[in-house]
């Protein structure tokens, strides 16, 4: 396996992982949280999606699917498109309030543009200087790196909460 097949793999686990967090969970349980400062399943389940739609599409050369797609109308939300959750503070995460229908809907189409991107590139690509504000540079395989960590961990932090609120009711 070459690094561009871990990135794929670790790519594809994203998706179907929260699927199972976010799949037939009652609209209380998405937006339920440990505590008026915490995150909710469904700001998790958004931001996830949001990051790696932001960062990747940049990367691709594409206009993001939040706004190229329709998401962000059918989303919503009462803060700007280009919004993906860093810096939010608990009203913003509050006013994510939508079902899992919509969560893993705009979850799929991100995965479906990452998966497509990710296809495209060699192995030579992933030592590409991406971002020449950190010193060191950052490379596209780095930054691919990177972005998968983090959305895992929200992943994480989404399975986390929804055992939290299973017990809570």
């Amino acid at each position: 396996m070459d690094a561009l097949d871990v990135l794929v793999e670790s790519y594809s686990r994203i998706e179907p992982t929260l699927r199972r967090v976010v799949s037939d969970v009652a609209d209380d349980v998405l937006t339920w949280r440990a505590d008026p400062e915490a995150n909710s399943i469904a700001w998790l389940a958004w931001h996830v999606a949001r990051v790696q739609d932001a960062q990747i599409a940049p990367l691709a050369g594409t206009e993001q699917v939040w706004t190229a797609d329709g998401w962000a109308r059918r989303f919503d939300l009462p803060f700007d498109d280009s919004a993906t959750g860093y810096g939010q503070d608990a009203d913003h995460v509050a006013a994510v309030r939508t079902g899992a229908d919509l969560l893993l809907g705009y979850l799929d189409a991100v995965t479906r543009a990452t998966s497509a991107y990710l296809e495209t590139l060699t192995p030579d690509d992933l030592d590409r200087v991406v971002d020449t504000r950190w010193d060191p540079p950052v490379t596209l395989g780095a930054r691919l790196v990177s972005i998968v960590a983090d959305d895992l961990q929200h992943v994480g932090q989404a399975a986390y909460v929804r055992g939290l609120a299973d017990r809570a009711r």
